[in-house]
Parts: structure tokens; sequence; C-alpha cells
């Protein structure tokens, strides 16, 4: 079913249902729930740069089908006589981790990318360097580059290879590609040459691609490269849905007619030279019946053991590739920096760090598969739980002061040196409940710390920076906020507030005492009494906050019967009363409703307040018209609190059917079935 090119004046995207042959046209916040037992797939691809003028909406898996750049060899990288890459220069890598910071950013908790024939700056780098680019801004574990090669993530077995024979000077990943080493069970097929096309009177078929897909199984396959054939299509056998989800328009436009993005700008800005694409296409969407149902988002991608061999006239340049890494570019004429590599380089040395935070990963995998740290140190140390406490020796006097005190709650395990952690957090078992961090200096920092930290064990740890730069200036604060999810940060005159909060973290290690009276007062369930050994599992229904404000008590009336079938629902008008009940720690919420509220009674207020003591834990939904509509709002609120989700009066169903809701439900009825399968004896409510 072919589209022709879509306006992007509103976030819609094409979606197929299960088993479906026509997709339709839908507002992304418009898609139905997701059927049970399905995996929903978001397809992009061809973006060239411009990637930021898409919005997408939610899936479990994110696949940009290649062409992320737009390099033919003119631009970002030096190429030999006999086409070869020599090097790659400081603005092609600097594109590159400027999409893996907007990849990292997409709600997707799983994602899968490869490369296209205008991606001559991805293979120049080569795999290994690509990856880590990625996994500093994505995390690790949480994407997949594919070069001819498959891979899992949790039931869901992806295969993807960039390679192909292309009519053009645009040759990256030129070769052919062998569909004989998918391996059976592939769910999700990713080519850049898409294996179905349309054509005069009907469509063309790849026999070679579409033969592995049928063989292996497949429920999908996902290209691009045609950006005139956007849309989805069928094999004539088995009536496999194969979409061609390129963003951009089949024209190529001079730099007079091509559209800036969000920021005023082209993401290559040497397209006013060389001309570029316009984003013209919607994303694909597509839900598929995946045996086992969806990965959990915690799952992390499993390369195949033995990756699949890459076409016989890529071997050698692709191991050469792994061998050396990216090769430097020398200092010279040829390769000057131009204006674009001086306003982006600090965004290169993020990618060169990342390439060690790599390098730390590997150790940590080669440790567990050879034992040599097969000894699980002791977690913890009479009943206490283990903390991290990252502080350099250029600032002695807050170690001398603090760890004496964290000491009383906690194990700590103190380091100076910053690799010396990093190493620590892959190779050993220890999970960490809390980390103190001091920022350090350079080549000593306790961001990498903090990055390793929150690859490995995710947003669980509490994580408190101890800086009196991050504690004056806002704009430090947000960033490291948005990179690595710090919930407190304090200064030498602030440390009281940051021994309180830890201790509060230990409180909620073990069983805690029963909730004040002003809040159970809120609450429907029954909290059960704290001397009680063991509590019945009927009492413990996951909690959830519901501020309503006083402006629309109506959502309340419609809301709350239905969420207290499986909540114990804690209602509150007044904002100043929720932050209480929060700051008071005896309750710790799976789920957060709130609306926006008004002036002096602001939703925002207990949503900051929620994030600060609870971390990155609970799901944060915003039940507002005004927020659901309006992008940019949108926007300010993830980044400032970490929403996970807006609705609004009609898209109410939409919050009632989330994942993150529906797993909260699963978890009570499990625990009901335990404790009567049971007699209710030896189950503490921990």
């Amino acid at each position: 079913y072919f589209f022709s090119p879509l306006t992007m004046s509103t976030p819609s995207c094409l979606y197929l249902e299960p088993n479906g042959l026509i997709p339709k046209k839908l507002p992304g916040h418009r898609l139905p729930p997701v059927p049970p037992n399905c995996v929903r797939v978001v397809c992009i691809s061809d973006t060239h740069n411009e990637h930021e003028q898409l919005q997408l909406p939610w899936g479990h898996l994110l696949v940009h089908a290649g062409d992320i750049l737009t390099e033919s060899g003119m631009r970002h990288v030096q190429r030999a006589p006999d086409k070869s890459i020599r090097a790659v220069r400081p603005e092609g890598e600097a594109l590159l981790a400027s999409f893996a910071q907007w990849l990292g950013q997409q709600p997707h908790p799983h994602k899968v990318v490869i490369g296209g024939n205008h991606d001559l700056v991805l293979q120049g780098l080569g795999p290994r360097r690509v990856r880590a680019v990625f996994a500093e801004a994505c995390g690790a574990g949480t994407m997949a580059y594919l070069v001819h090669e498959g891979a899992a993530v949790g039931p869901v077995r992806v295969f993807g290879s960039p390679y192909a024979r292309w009519g053009s000077h645009n040759d990256a990943f030129l070769g052919d590609p062998d569909f004989s080493a998918v391996p059976p069970g592939t769910h999700v097929l990713v080519t850049h040459m898409p294996p179905v096309k349309p054509k005069a009177g009907g469509q063309s078929e790849d026999p070679r691609a579409v033969g592995a897909l049928l063989r292996c199984g497949g429920l999908l396959s996902v290209s691009g490269h045609c950006h005139w054939a956007h849309g989805v299509y069928h094999t004539a056998a088995g009536r496999v849905p194969c979409a061609v989800a390129s963003a951009s328009g089949s024209k190529w436009l001079p730099a007079t007619s091509l559209h800036p993005g969000p920021a005023g700008r082209r993401g290559d800005p040497t397209d006013r030279h060389h001309g570029g694409y316009n984003v013209a296409h919607h994303p694909i969407v597509c839900d598929l019946a995946v045996p086992g149902g969806p990965p959990c988002p915690q799952a992390r991608w499993r390369l195949d053991a033995e990756a699949a061999p890459s076409p016989p006239a890529e071997r050698a340049a692709s191991a050469a590739a792994q061998e050396e890494g990216p090769r430097a570019a020398p200092v010279g004429a040829e390769l000057t920096e131009g204006p674009h590599a001086v306003a982006t380089r600090e965004m290169v040395q993020r990618s060169a760090r990342a390439q060690s935070a790599e390098a730390a990963l590997a150790l940590g995998r080669q440790a567990d598969a050879s034992g040599a740290h097969g000894q699980q140190r002791q977690s913890t140390q009479h009943g206490l739980p283990p903390l991290l406490f990252f502080g350099p020796p250029n600032d002695p006097g807050t170690a001398a002061r603090l760890q004496p005190q964290l000491a009383a709650d906690f194990v700590v395990h103190h380091f100076e040196d910053a690799e010396e952690a990093v190493q620590d957090i892959h190779r050993s078992a220890t999970r960490y409940v809390a980390c103190v961090a001091k920022l350090g200096q350079r080549g000593n920092l306790g961001l990498s710390v903090l990055e390793a930290l929150r690859a490995k064990q995710g947003s669980s740890p509490y994580v408190a920076i101890h800086s009196a730069t991050a504690a004056r200036h806002a704009g430090t604060r947000e960033r490291l906020q948005e990179r690595v999810g710090v919930d407190l940060f304090v200064d030498h005159d602030t440390e009281a507030a940051l021994l309180e909060a830890v201790r509060m973290v230990r409180s909620r290690c073990t069983p805690g005492p029963t909730p004040p009276a002003d809040v159970a007062l809120n609450a429907t369930a029954v909290h059960p009494p704290a001397a009680a050994s063991t509590v019945p599992v009927t009492g413990t229904a996951p909690a959830l906050l519901f501020f309503s404000g006083s402006t629309d008590p109506k959502a309340v009336k419609r809301l709350r019967p239905v969420l207290e079938q499986w909540f114990a629902v804690h209602v509150f008008v007044v904002a100043q009363k929720a932050i209480d009940a929060i700051m008071a720690g005896d309750v710790q919420f799976a789920v957060c409703i709130a609306k926006l509220g008004s002036k002096g009674n602001l939703g925002v207020d207990v949503l900051r307040v929620l994030r600060a003591v609870q971390g990155r834990g609970p799901f944060v939904a915003i039940h507002s018209a005004t927020a659901a509509e309006d992008r940019h709002l949108q926007e300010k609120l993830e980044g400032s609190i970490g929403v996970d989700l807006f609705v609004s009066h009609e898209d109410e169903e939409l919050l009632l059917q989330n994942q993150v809701i529906k797993l909260c439900k699963q978890f009570h009825i499990v625990l009901q079935i335990i404790y009567q399968g049971h007699g209710g004896h030896g189950y503490t409510e921990k």
C-alpha cells in the first residue's frame, strides 16, 4: 500500500495492526493500546541528519534502517583513489554523536540501528567505535548497532545488514549480503535496501532477502533507501509486511529549498554548500504478535555469539576497522577543521570518552565469562546495604567528614580513582543502593563513575553529587540531571541534607513503619500494623499518588474507582500535603498521576519532590489537555521532571492501558496468588 509524501505539521504515523494489510494514518497520541503479547515496533530510516524534525510515538522497539547522515565522500571522510576510507574528520564523528544523543533521548526502551549507503562515517569508524559512541549516549545494552549480524533482547530477535549493491557514488557498505546467515527464529529483518518495493503494475522482490525472511519465520521487514517508496508492502508468499520507512522526501534539493530544523538550522551545516533532503514522511508503527510478548524495559541486547560474515569485499576493511578503531585525521591543509568542527569539538571529546567506557564494559564481560571475579563480594555487612562513595584526592576533607557518618548506615565502598570505580561497577556483583560522588578533576571525573553505574544498574541507585559548582549553577545541574539522573545536589553547607536523604534511602531497604494518620486518611487501602511479622498481601497493593488539584474534580471521580481496583490510591487536592506525604518517606509510590494544578498549588512542585525523594522509579503521568497538545511543554516537562506519559480527558483509556500500569496490576495479582496458595505464612511485606 503506497503512500505519497505527507505533511509533517502534526506528529502522525502510519499504523499497521497485527496481521493487517493496509496501514492507517493516525495521530501519534491516538494509537490504539498495544494488543496483548504484542511488540510495538516504530520504524524510521533515511533521516539524513534531520532526525530532530521527527516526533516519534512510543513503542517497545525503535528501528532505524540506515542513512543517518548525508555523506558521499565529499564532506566528512577522506577517501583514497580506490575509494577506501583513509580517515573520518572530527565533524563526521560529531554528527554521529549528535544523532546518538537524540536517539538516547527517545522514550523507546530498546533500539536497533544499521548503516546505509550515505553512512561512510559509520563504515570508516568501524563497529567498535560506533558502538562506543552509542553506548555513551544511549546507555550500554539499550541499543544494538548491527553490521550483517543478529541480536536478541528478551524474546525478540533481529537481524540487521547495511550491505547492498548501490547504483550511485553514495556507496557506503557496498557488497553482496549473504542472507543465508539470517538465523531461524528471527522476527525482524532490517536492511537498508528494501526487499519489496513497488513498480509499474505491481511490485518487485529481492528473492534472497525475501527468501531469508520466509525461511526464518520473520514477522516484519524494515528498510529505507527508496524515499519515493515510503509505505507498507507485503511479500507475495506468506504476506509478511515490509515497511519502507524513509523519513526524507525523494528530491535532492539546493540549500535555498531546505527546511531548517527545530533549532533554526540544519543538522549538517555543510548542506548549505552541497544541498540535501527535507523530511516528508511519517514514522511507521507495526504491532507484532511475538511469542513470549514484549521484552521487559530492563532487558539488554545480546549480540549473536558469532557474527555472520560480511560480504567478501568488505571483510578485510571491516577487520582492520575493528582492530585499529577510528583513524585520526592528519593535521594539514587537507583536513583542516571548519567552523562546525569547532562548535562540536566537545561532542567529539564525549565520544572519545565513550570508547573508554566501552573498554571498561568489555573488561567486565571478560571477567564475568572467565570467572576471574566470580567470587561475589559481600554486598552487605551486619545487614547494612552498600553505598558507593567517589571521593577523589583533590578534596580529602569531604571524604574525612562524610565517610564515618555514612558508615553508620551503609557499607561504604570508597574510591579515589574513577577508572578503578568504573571497573569495580562492571566486574563485581555488588548492587549499590546509593552513590555519593564528587565531580573530581580532568582525567579523574566522577561523571564517568555515575555513567557506568547507570549503565550497569539502571535508575535504582539513589545518586547525590557533592559539588559547590553544581549546587550554585542551575545550568550545570540540568546537564548532569539529563545525563545521569541525579537525585540530589549538595555542597559543604548542605551536607546535613545529604545525610538525611541517604538515611531515608537506607530506611526503605527494610520494612518501614505505618504511615502517619494524615497520609492514611488519603489512602483507600488498609495499612497493616507495624508490629506484624507477616503481612497479608491483600493489604500491600502498589501505591499510587493522585494529585488532582482543585480545578478538575470530575477527573478524580472518573478515574479513582477504576484505579482503586489495583492500587492503594492516595488522593491529594493540596500540593503541600502531597509534598509532606512524600517527604515523610513512609510510602514508596509505584505510579503518580498529576494534574498541572493552578498558581500556588502546582502539580509540577509535587513531581519535583517525588523525583528528588524517590528517584526515577515511580511511573509519572500528567493529565492535562494543554500539555497533551503542546509538544514544547512536553519536552520541557520531560527534561526537568522525567514525565513518562501525557494524557487528556479523551486519552484516559490510554493511561489505563499503559504497559507500566498493566505491570503493576499483574504484579499485584501474582502476589495475591502466592499469598492464597501458601496460606499467608512467611511472606513479609518486603
